[in-house]
């Protein structure tokens, strides 16, 4: 959507009045007309509160305006088997803490709280439709943490989260439509085509991994249900390799077994391969990326790992849209779950100014 010069103006006049901008140089005449006022970016002027859930922790961390999370405070927890309502009392204390910490730094006061989460969210951000991983169902999240907080709240999909800081971190644009993809406790996947998402905050698809296998599954320990999410996740790998789950990278640990001989490494990397290769094949068909980020357990895979995937990816999708197809590791890990979080935030808070700024 294009803005006139005299709505910029005001935009920016708004910006400059509640301080989120200040001008960072004398003005100067770049071409005939009214000078122009150089102007940068305050970061500590606005400040959210991140969190990151997965079903045994939660991470959170502060962001300013530059979307850049600081220090990353992390506090184990099942909340996968814990009554919805006892992990939103879990929550509102790390927020209070959050908002302790903050005053007693001098800070500015937290703004709103940013949830990334695994599972399906509504187009408001507001509410958690279902979440298999979590376990939860149907929960007026944001509005039962804003009665505790009194904070603004938003809640948003995991994985279109990571997906949109990555976007962004690697400065592409609609010319390079970005496919990224993520497990640890299921495959999800989103698409991105855009460095701005819509008001809601949504720029693409997720939950790839129901897609039904066409072949057996390796080991006895696969789920019955046979999708796809249940052969590709942290929990399936380490169950196979016969360590504890999440004691250490499994996919490092799976290359470095199949490296020195071992068979059942070699039949797993395989098999990891053919089904993440099966389900990508689909969803390249279909939404035409020409770039594919890995995160999630696959982020801390080998450059060769890709390289793999890459060729078990011929025959399974449109040889046209292989072509050029970039496959690279993401960039930002976890903390791209909390970079996400505060940008779908940020641009919430700039969308509606007027309710969040006070």
């Amino acid at each position: 959507m294009q803005r006139s010069s005299t709505t910029l103006s005001k935009v920016i006049g708004d910006l400059l009045e509640i301080g989120w901008v200040r001008e960072s140089g004398p003005q100067h005449q770049a071409e005939p007309g009214r000078p122009r006022t150089a102007l940068e970016l305050v970061p500590d002027a606005c400040k959210v509160l991140c969190l990151l859930l997965e079903p045994d922790a939660v991470h959170a961390a502060v962001a300013g305006l530059d979307a850049r999370p600081g220090p990353m405070r992390s506090q184990s927890g099942a909340l996968r088997i814990q009554d919805p309502g006892v992990s939103v009392e879990l929550l509102a204390g790390i927020v209070h803490e959050a908002q302790r910490l903050e005053r007693a730094a001098g800070g500015r006061p937290l703004r709103a709280v940013s949830i990334a989460m695994p599972g399906l969210t509504d187009t408001r951000l507001r509410t958690l439709l279902r979440s298999r991983q979590m376990g939860w169902h149907q929960i007026a999240l944001a509005d039962a943490l804003e009665s505790r907080t009194g904070l603004p709240v938003l809640v948003t999909n995991n994985t279109r989260a990571m997906a949109f800081a990555e976007f962004r971190h690697l400065g592409l644009d609609e010319e390079q439509p970005m496919l990224f993809l993520q497990a640890r406790f299921g495959l999800g996947a989103a698409m991105v085509n855009g460095a701005s998402s819509d008001r809601h905050g949504h720029y693409g698809a997720s939950d790839l991994g129901y897609i039904p296998l066409a072949t057996n599954a390796f080991a006895d320990r696969v789920p019955t249900d046979s999708h796809l999410v249940s052969v590709t996740n942290e929990a399936y790998l380490c169950a196979v390799l016969g360590i504890p789950a999440a004691s250490e990278p499994v996919l490092p640990l799976l290359e470095r077994r199949r490296a020195e001989g071992d068979a059942t490494a070699c039949r797993l990397y395989a098999q990891t391969l053919d089904n993440l290769a099966l389900g990508l094949g689909i969803a390249i068909d279909i939404l035409g990326p020409r770039v594919v980020v890995l995160g999630g357990i696959y982020g801390q895979a080998s450059p060769a790992f890709a390289e793999d995937l890459s060729a078990r990816l011929r025959g399974r999708a449109q040889p046209e849209l292989l072509e050029g197809l970039a496959i690279r590791r993401t960039a930002l890990g976890r903390l791209g779950g909390l970079q996400g979080a505060a940008l779908v935030a940020l641009d919430k808070l700039l969308a509606d100014a007027r309710v969040y700024l006070g």
